[in-house]
């Protein structure tokens, strides 16, 4: 079986392609943390690309990220040390 490879969306005007961070959770769905941008996005081939968190909620170089489906929440892990924790519904 070959894999099916789709091109879902172009995310560059949002995240700066340096030092990113992807992460394929449990829904299908693609986030990606931005580094340089402070901020981590959805990727979704249908609604594009949506701000999950970025730096007005505390984000500080973001190195990776966590999606529970099951509670909703989004776990953050950045430079300075902390865990962000958001509850999305």
């Amino acid at each position: 079986m070959s894999p099916i490879i789709k091109r879902c969306v172009t995310f560059n005007t949002q995240v700066k392609t340096s030092k990113t961070k992807v992460t394929l959770i449990e829904t299908g769905l693609l986030l990606v943390c931005g580094c340089e941008s402070n901020n981590v996005v959805q990727v979704d081939g249908e609604a594009g690309v949506v701000t999950l968190a970025s730096w007005k909620d505390g984000l500080n170089k973001p190195q990776f990220v966590y999606y529970s489906a099951r509670t909703g929440t989004l776990i953050v892990g950045h430079i300075s040390d902390n865990i962000l924790v958001i509850h999305i519904k």
